[in-house]
């Protein structure tokens, strides 16, 4: 289980990697936009894969 986290960590960073790189403009925004996405997507995933403690 761990090699498979780990490798979705190395493969999201390649994949973060690559569109900053494509969306590259020579200004910050790129990366403010990956960052913003990943984190949003975090956030959603979290939200929707949470279990419910309020229910004992």
């Amino acid at each position: 289980m761990s090699a498979l986290v780990g490798a979705l960590q190395y493969g999201s960073g390649i994949a973060g990697s690559g569109l900053v790189g494509l969306l590259a403009n020579g200004t910050p925004w790129p990366m403010g936009v990956v960052i913003g996405v990943t984190g949003i997507r975090c956030l959603t995933s979290t939200l929707l894969l949470r279990r419910d403690t309020t229910r004992l």
